[in-house]
């Protein structure tokens, strides 16, 4: 649990069709993603999740600026991690030590918490995550990119939680 004895998320992005990244840019398909991350946030924080957002790469602030700024209305607490805290690997690795559940759309995002024992929801652009989470006994917590919506995520979130101890075995097992 968090500081405030509250579970602690970590949303980790990515800049997926965001043309400031450069790879593959699309508008459409980056705000989809983008307002999927609030819609997630919202509910996870209704839910009296702690959320904060992480980046393992520093074009991952940009997504996490730009969905912070939606939610900057007041009815949402979500913190953005600050740079310093995942600039070098050891302060990222403890970053990622404090959460209890960790979203990752980055490949990496999954993999340093997969091997940090953290239960993982993978949001997967490549089939690399996908073959990720499935070595790591966690295949039913891969949602392929394009297709998921904010209510399999949350559904899988309560899965998790509900599972939590028993998918962290599993993970632990496979590492």
């Amino acid at each position: 649990r968090g500081r405030s004895g509250r579970l602690s998320v970590g949303i980790n992005t990515m800049p997926v069709y965001d043309k400031r990244y450069g790879c593959d840019p699309d508008d459409d398909n980056y705000r989809v993603y983008v307002d999927k991350i609030v819609e997630l946030t919202k509910r996870l924080t209704g839910r009296d999740a702690d959320v904060r957002f992480f980046s393992t790469q520093p074009k991952d602030d940009n997504v996490a600026d730009d969905v912070m700024a939606i939610l900057n209305d007041g009815r949402v607490t979500a913190v953005r991690c600050d740079t310093a805290e995942t600039n070098h690997v050891l302060l990222l690795l403890n970053t990622i030590c404090s959460f209890d559940i960790v979203f990752a759309t980055r490949f990496h995002g999954s993999l340093l918490s997969l091997v940090l024992e953290k239960p993982v929801i993978a949001i997967s652009y490549h089939k690399k995550i996908a073959s990720l989470m499935n070595e790591m006994g966690q295949s039913q917590y891969a949602m392929v990119f394009e297709d998921v919506t904010v209510d399999q995520l949350e559904k899988k979130f309560i899965a998790l939680v509900d599972e939590r101890s028993q998918a962290t075995e599993r993970i632990r097992l496979a590492n």
